[in-house]
């Protein structure tokens, strides 16, 4: 079944097409612009997202929004990670958070939507880590964002910047087996197609 990921981020998509070869899923990566909604509800961005995207290509599609979330500041800065990253930058980031709890957690939402649903069908991962005390390790093709230099996700001790293709496979793998978001996609869509 071919499925379009609304995504102009590589590191996603790749992210994506690899965990979802197991079902026979074509994945196209195709970039729209869409305005994304001003909330802190994920999930209603990521409907949102899905609901314009699908006005245009009227073809089976994700989008993923996700959320960076720092323990101690509560929601923040949440689905305005990219705005945080650009007002503050990672020093910024860092900064808000020197002598502070350090603990903080991605979440994200998967919107599937076809000519089928009138409403988006919703996916849902949390994954749960750490922030160093300074940003850690380069860019790869692999990065969805500049936050994998201070994410350090729970039970490993690198950021993912920092890991080689070895080690980001490990934390893939644990990844997929705590917060299986695309693989739960892939299972619904292949068994709602059988």
């Amino acid at each position: 079944m071919e499925v379009f990921f609304v995504t102009g981020n590589k590191g996603k998509y790749v992210t994506a097409k690899a965990e979802l070869s197991e079902f026979n899923i074509q994945l196209i990566q195709k970039s729209i612009e869409i305005p994304e909604p001003r909330t802190y509800d994920i999930r209603e961005i990521a409907r949102e997202k899905a609901l314009l995207a699908y006005k245009t290509l009227k073809k089976p599609l994700i989008v993923l929004d996700a959320g960076f979330y720092l323990k101690r500041w509560k929601d923040f800065p949440g689905p305005f990670t990219n705005h945080a990253i650009r007002g503050l930058g990672i020093e910024g980031i860092l900064k808000l958070i020197e002598g502070e709890e350090r603990l903080c957690e991605f979440r994200n939402v998967l919107a599937f939507i076809d000519e089928n649903h009138i409403e988006p069908i919703f996916f849902e991962s949390n994954i749960g880590g750490t922030v160093p005390e300074q940003s850690r390790g380069g860019s790869h093709e692999r990065q969805w964002s500049k936050l994998h230099t201070i994410f350090i996700p729970e039970g490993f001790e690198k950021t993912l910047a920092e890991m080689n293709d070895a080690e980001y496979e490990e934390y893939n793998k644990w990844r997929v087996g705590k917060a299986p978001i695309f693989r739960n996609f892939g299972v619904w869509l292949t068994d709602k197609h059988k």
